[in-house]
């Protein structure tokens, strides 16, 4: 639903469902790719970078896409050196 909200421009929805998202501690590396993609998607750098990175330290051969999402995220978080690496 978040994403459909977000492609609708739903703001309120959006922020309400993302908020919510915060409070999930995706165990599996799937889960954590997905959440983080998301949180990129709609916006929530912060949170983005937070579950990507953690990936990325723990050696996550992802593919570009992955990389793209990672990469957006380090530098709209000011990890601009990560993000042209």
């Amino acid at each position: 639903q978040l994403v459909f909200y977000n492609y609708e421009k739903e703001e309120e929805k959006v922020n309400t469902l993302a908020k919510q998202l915060t409070h999930v501690y995706p165990i599996l590396s799937e889960q954590r790719y997905k959440l983080g993609a998301t949180f990129a998607l709609v916006g929530e750098f912060e949170w983005a970078f937070k579950w990507l990175y953690s990936l990325y330290k723990t050696g996550f051969q992802g593919d570009s896409t992955f990389l793209y999402w990672l990469a957006s995220a380090a530098y709209y978080t000011g990890h601009k050196t990560l993000a042209q690496t």
